[in-house]
């Protein structure tokens, strides 16, 4: 008998449909759950029931079974990565979207794209570099990397630390040459933290992004990206967070909390770690 996670694999890789996991699911809900434990599913129900209004409770188990096809579609996206296959990405974007952004850049000044660990990242990459901007960015790797034309990515790795050492003052570089750097709100750049509210805790970030920020006074523009239910890749570019001022860790944890309450099946492991391995504002 299949296991859920080769289940889960599957349906992933066959862009089989929410609802199609979801009566699967029932099937199984006395069995392994995710990443093949049942400790898992208590950890993902917990999360959600924190994290959520609770109004939104009645559909924390649809959230679960959408976190965990996304799971394996984003896992599904590293095989198809290995072995050369393109991504079918639909460029969704919010009313300040594409044209705002392409109207920045028009006017040259300098933009930071900031993500965080919420949907498939590849989508993000590959809407940029159709969009025909040019972008640099790093990258934490496993394995073979995947070009995009006009994206210049700095390659990281656990065991390789000077991509993180440097690429600050390389991504300063390009800002102030109005150019376009993508940043991750939830990376590891930077020695420092800074904190901020969000969802009721006090979440950490690394300094990095906002000392970029900073000495640039760069235009912060989010991009994310979501799982459809027919299995495609949406990218959205949102309006700027910051104009010609300091982007604030209060800003950006504000940013995140509407982001990951919005469709939170979206958020991905990481970020949902890093969220409820904050503290509790007392």
């Amino acid at each position: 008998m299949k296991t859920r996670t080769q289940l889960f694999y599957e349906m992933a890789a066959d862009g089989r449909s929410i609802e199609d996991l979801l009566a699967v699911s029932e099937r199984l809900a006395a069995r392994d759950q995710y990443y093949g434990t049942r400790d898992g599913s208590k950890f993902l129900v917990h999360a959600f029931t924190s994290l959520l209004p609770s109004e939104n409770y009645k559909n924390i188990q649809r959230y679960i079974a959408e976190y965990e096809l996304n799971h394996w579609r984003n896992r599904a996206l590293l095989a198809f990565a290995k072995v050369g296959r393109s991504l079918e990405v639909n460029h969704l974007v919010s009313a300040h979207g594409t044209t705002r952004l392409l109207a920045e850049v028009k006017r040259k000044v300098p933009i930071v794209l900031l993500f965080a660990h919420y949907g498939p990242q590849r989508g993000v990459l590959q809407s940029v570099s159709d969009l025909s901007l040019s972008v640099t960015g790093i990258q934490q790797t496993w394995g073979k990397s995947v070009n995009y034309p006009g994206v210049d990515l700095w390659q990281s790795s656990d065991d390789a630390g000077d991509a993180v050492k440097y690429f600050p003052l390389h991504a300063v570089s390009v800002l102030r040459e109005n150019g376009i750097v993508m940043l991750a709100l939830d990376g590891d750049l930077g020695s420092s933290s800074v904190s901020a509210p969000c969802f009721g805790r006090m979440i950490s970030f690394r300094q990095g992004v906002f000392s970029i920020q900073k000495a640039t006074k760069a235009t912060v523009i989010p991009v994310y990206t979501r799982w459809s239910r027919e299995g495609f890749i949406e990218t959205y570019f949102d309006q700027p967070l910051i104009q010609g001022d300091e982007l604030t860790p209060a800003v950006a944890a504000g940013w995140l909390q509407n982001l990951i309450a919005d469709a939170p099946g979206n958020v991905r492991w990481p970020l949902l770690k890093r969220v409820m391995d904050s503290s509790y504002i007392r």
